[in-house]
């Protein structure tokens, strides 16, 4: 299962934004969702083969 990553083409690096954030923390924001759904999806997806393959 691949891991997914933000595209950088899809990121302005010139966004004007609010509060002092700048784009670098909106995509580390991202990064963090996409691999906390990642590892959702890795642990769902294991332990759903593990309970299946138990014979129970």
């Amino acid at each position: 299962m691949k891991r997914p990553e933000v595209a950088d083409r899809f990121v302005n690096p010139d966004a004007e934004l609010p509060y002092g954030i700048a784009p670098e923390h909106v995509t580390n924001a991202i990064q963090e969702v996409y691999d906390y759904c990642h590892e959702v999806k890795h642990l769902t997806c294991h332990n759903s083969m593990r309970r299946h393959g138990s014979g129970t």
